[in-house]
């Protein structure tokens, strides 16, 4: 299975959007000058996107995440495993907000408008609305194509941290719906490798399953346990 995320950007002089509504209370939670979303929470509040194409499905919410949460049926399957459990983006350490969101009818693309939070990055201040972001999912067994088109509506430099948070734990999807197993397969630690974000799961049935993640577009640094 593989993950392949793109980016494009554009600048513009246009003025910016109207801001958006503010999210829901308790749908982020601070920590300091940290903050994260109760993914959980904003799985269930969502109304889900399912993409499907042969053996692969996807269940997204509308912004195209897919939250970490692992009571959720969420996550990117092929064959019946949860290839991909997480893919979160957060722009300035903030998740964007959602503006609007369609599939097409054959179930195989997503599309959603978002646009970025208040962010304070190296005592730098970026208002809201200031950053659009287009993202396109595309589901082409045994792939997902994520597109990111970025566009700009002030007229210096943007400078801007996107973050993609990926996990995988390969469960399949009788676990996924709650049912328990008497054991699993082992999960190998993420990897880099070429570039691309390795995970990979030995089943109990001797097979390797494998997920590759690759980024094109931008400078990519690879965090986490590896």
């Amino acid at each position: 299975m593989r993950c392949r995320v793109a980016f494009a950007t554009l600048v513009s002089p246009m003025s910016r959007p109207a801001s958006p509504l503010l999210p829901h209370e308790g749908e982020h939670l601070r920590v300091g000058d940290e903050y994260y979303v109760l993914s959980s929470s904003l799985a269930s509040r969502r109304r889900k996107h399912v993409l499907s194409h042969q053996d692969s499905f996807a269940v997204l919410d509308q912004s195209g995440d897919i939250p970490f949460a692992l009571e959720e049926e969420v996550g990117v399957f092929f064959r019946g495993t949860r290839h991909l459990s997480q893919l979160e983006l957060l722009a300035g350490g903030r998740p964007p907000f959602f503006l609007s969101s369609a599939v097409t009818p054959d179930n195989l693309r997503a599309v959603a408008n978002l646009t970025n939070n208040d962010v304070r990055e190296d005592d730098r201040v970026t208002p809201r609305s200031t950053l659009s972001i287009r993202r396109t999912t595309l589901l082409c067994e045994p792939q997902l194509l994520v597109r990111f088109v970025l566009h700009s509506f002030t007229l210096g430099p943007l400078t801007m941290r996107l973050e993609l948070r990926l996990s995988a734990d390969f469960a399949d999807v009788f676990q996924v719906r709650g049912l328990s197993r008497v054991g699993c397969g082992t999960c190998e630690p993420p990897h880099a490798e070429g570039g691309a974000l390795v995970f990979a799961y030995l089943g109990l049935d001797g097979v390797r399953r494998e997920t590759r993640c690759e980024i094109a577009g931008a400078d990519v640094r690879w965090h986490g346990q590896q």
